[in-house]
């Protein structure tokens, strides 16, 4: 999009973006420093954004703070304060053209650790296989369908099923997970489930 900026923090293993606050301040920083805007409207709730919201104000910028209802529970109270003035914007208004698809974890049933013998390494091939195909036996039909809406594109597993395909693996072979490993098994559960849907619609 034309004069639009975007700023993309890091995913780690859990599926949480990280690093975007650090982002905000700094750029909050700069555009009033070097003069580049005389106001500032930031949606968010986290109270580490203080700092830049007193920064940009000493520049003569007028920082307006944009929260969802309730905004008494998402934002933090010192934010709050801190900003020239605040608006909510009320369900109903983002109901309009947003709407919330909730994953329902279901119970997290037994999973049988395979046999490892004296002075044999663990196969990470067959706690892998043995883990994703545990944890699609555990999710209905239904279910399934809306795992695979939630992955969407962007291929981060919600982190409800994430830590338990983690740790059925990890208990599989006996070890942690490389970095390596922890890729390949999402990718892997990923592939697995969207070929399950797949022969499921045909």
């Amino acid at each position: 999009m034309d004069d639009v900026k975007v700023r993309l923090g890091t995913i780690n293993s859990a599926g949480k973006q990280k690093g975007v606050d650090s982002l905000l301040v700094t750029d909050m920083i700069d555009l009033a420093r070097n003069q580049a805007i005389s106001d500032a409207v930031v949606v968010t709730g986290d109270g580490d954004l203080r700092i830049a919201v007193q920064i940009a104000q000493t520049f003569g910028v007028r920082v307006h703070l944009v929260g969802l209802e309730p905004c008494s529970g998402s934002q933090s109270r010192i934010l709050r304060q801190e900003a020239d003035t605040t608006h909510e914007i009320c369900k109903a208004e983002i109901a309009k053209f947003l709407s919330v698809s909730t994953v329902v974890a279901q119970a997290i049933a037994p999973v049988a650790v395979l046999p490892v013998t004296p002075g044999s390494k663990p196969s990470f091939e067959a706690g892998k296989n043995q883990s994703i195909a545990s944890l699609i036996a555990q999710i209905p039909p239904g279910t399934q369908t809306v795992l695979d809406a939630a992955i969407g594109d962007s291929d981060i597993i919600p982190s409800q099923y994430d830590r338990r395909l983690l740790g059925s693996c990890r208990g599989a072979i006996g070890r942690d997970l490389s970095g390596d490993e922890r890729r390949d098994l999402r990718m892997a559960f990923i592939a697995e489930l969207r070929k399950l849907l797949g022969s499921h619609k045909s």
